[in-house]
């Protein structure tokens, strides 16, 4: 569903270029939950956002579903990112003025189809939002607002899912249900890369990665601890 090879990004700063990803390679299959992990200002979002065709790398390619986003014109990425990827961010990022059923739609602007306003309510039900459909963000509670915009990434069916500390500002309680919902969305072929300092989101992982200075690290040896389906390498 996802692979990256060795992707770098590059910023201008004023003592010169910043290199936030490094030579990343990764691949994330369908059925797979890989976390990364990392301290503050190790690369981690920048990551992220060079995965969801939301930031050209410097260097490297970059593979969703087999295509290179980034060979697409502007409106044909921004059509594929809502067919193919959907985006969890910690500060949620909803409009301001949209209801919650219409932040929920909003994901089904960029390729229109039929019966998704059943499919948004159907997602609302589900993470019990339906009491909440006509109000605005600020009505809502931190837990609620997650859920409306975890409903609004999942709305299209994407193949990749894309989750930028999502349990960060959550109780235990919503945390698990937004887990929940990852781990599921993992289990029925979805694949997801997840980037968290939570613990309790790091346990659900198939795969985690450690990135510092915008690098995986690589100590001497890899190291793999394997329980059924889930691995951890350090690399």
């Amino acid at each position: 569903m996802l692979l990256l090879n060795e992707v770098s990004r590059t910023f201008a700063g004023p003592d010169g270029d910043v290199r936030a990803v490094d030579g990343i390679t990764l691949s994330v299959d369908a059925g797979e939950l890989v976390v990364v992990e990392g301290p503050s200002g190790s690369g981690k979002s920048t990551l992220l956002f060079v995965c969801g065709a939301l930031l050209k790398p410097t260097q490297g390619t970059v593979l969703v579903t087999g295509e290179d986003p980034y060979a697409l014109s502007p409106n044909d990425r921004s059509t594929f990112r809502a067919r193919n990827i959907g985006f969890i961010f910690q500060q949620f990022h909803l409009v301001p003025y949209l209801s919650v059923l219409s932040n929920v739609l909003a994901a089904n602007t960029p390729c229109p189809q039929p019966g998704y306003r059943e499919r948004a309510e159907e997602l609302i039900r589900h993470f019990h939002l339906e009491h909440r459909a006509n109000h605005l963000p600020s009505q809502l509670s931190i837990g609620e607002r997650q859920r409306t915009a975890l409903a609004r990434a999942l709305l299209n069916r994407p193949k990749l899912l894309l989750a930028d500390e999502p349990t960060g500002n959550l109780d235990h309680d919503n945390a698990v249900i937004v887990l929940d919902a990852l781990s599921d969305y993992a289990e029925n072929d979805g694949a997801v890369l997840l980037v968290t300092h939570d613990p309790s989101a790091s346990e659900r992982a198939h795969r985690k990665v450690r990135i510092r200075d915008g690098r995986f690290q690589q100590p001497p040896g890899l190291s793999e601890v394997q329980t059924g389906r889930r691995t951890e390498t350090s690399i």
